[in-house]
């Protein structure tokens, strides 16, 4: 929602990120039911299909670690922490973005509506630490700038300058368990 009014383009759908734990949600919203294993959400159902999707505000799960796993694949997610903490830890710039409901504005904790301006698409952390992970982040980067509004300038994204440097880039498929090609 955030980066379509950034845009301006109306939004589709609207996710809610908040400092209540998941099963706070689900207490609050009898029409709710949580989902997910990595990472735990509520997903609250309203008349006519629309599901709004409420997350709680996260930390980095590797910043708890004190030995950092060889291959930094986040398996377990479940950390939480404040909405700063949240937005550094999102996979890119401009899915840091917040929007508050009762002050009408954009908070940006991370340069995401600078890069949305540029459009570029920019990892969280350095590309290579992001990208090895969650490998799969390298898809969404590549297409985050189909959604925007087109201009003369070809959107770029992290993929650039991970991709050649790291080996594990090349299989994200494998990273995750299924087949390489």
């Amino acid at each position: 929602m955030r980066r379509d009014l950034l845009l301006g383009i109306r939004p589709k759908d609207f996710d809610v990120a908040t400092s209540a734990h998941p099963n706070q949600v689900k207490d609050t919203f009898r029409n709710s039911r949580l989902i997910g294993r990595r990472f735990r959400l509520a997903h609250v159902f309203f008349r006519g299909g629309k599901i709004i999707e409420v997350s709680t505000f996260r930390a980095n799960p590797l910043d708890e670690l004190q030995d950092l796993p060889r291959d930094l694949l986040i398996r377990h997610d479940n950390v939480f922490g404040s909405a700063e903490e949240d937005a550094r830890r999102r996979d890119f710039t401009i899915n840091g973005l917040f929007y508050d409901v009762d002050e009408g504005r954009v908070i940006d904790y991370v340069g995401g509506k600078e890069d949305l301006r540029a459009r570029l698409v920019r990892t969280s952390a350095t590309p290579t630490c992001a990208l090895r992970e969650d490998p799969v982040r390298i898809l969404r980067a590549i297409r985050s700038p189909r959604s925007a509004p087109s201009t003369s300038s070809r959107p770029r994204g992290p993929h650039e300058g991970a991709r050649a440097r790291d080996p594990a880039l090349r299989s994200p498929a494998g990273a995750r368990g299924g087949p390489q090609s």
